[in-house]
């Protein structure tokens, strides 16, 4: 099980979501990857199994955005949703990287963080 608290979008709208998890390949574990999740049925809109979404309020600059919270359980994802610039798992379970990929998904979400205390603050 794993639950993620206040992603913007998510609340009542998101359909897709790019998702930091640990990638387990042949019993061993490469570490916190990127992923394309299809959470919610394009047609009725309601969450997959496994997926669970909920809205959760306003937040703090950001009053005006859809923010919610996200569960999933037991929730398992074919090999073709990792974001696969910097990283490759073939079909045999067999992972590489390359040199650096880490720091470089890490700058992403750490760009955004100071964004968001740049705007809560000035």
């Amino acid at each position: 099980m794993a639950i993620k608290f206040w992603p913007g979008g998510l609340g009542k709208s998101t359909t897709h979501a790019v998702i930091y998890a640990r990638l387990i390949s042949q019993g061993k574990d490469h570490g916190v990857q990127a992923f394309i999740i299809q959470l919610r049925d394009m047609d009725t809109h309601k969450p997959l199994p496994g997926v669970e979404v909920g809205d959760i309020g306003p937040k703090l600059a950001f009053v005006a955005t859809d923010n919610g919270y996200l569960k999933f359980t037991y929730f398992k994802q074919p090999r073709e949703s990792l974001l696969s610039r910097y990283v490759s798992l073939s079909p045999d379970g067999t992972f590489k990287t390359q040199p650096n990929s880490t720091k470089l998904a890490y700058g992403g979400m750490l760009n955004l963080r100071i964004g968001i205390h740049y705007t809560a603050h000035y």
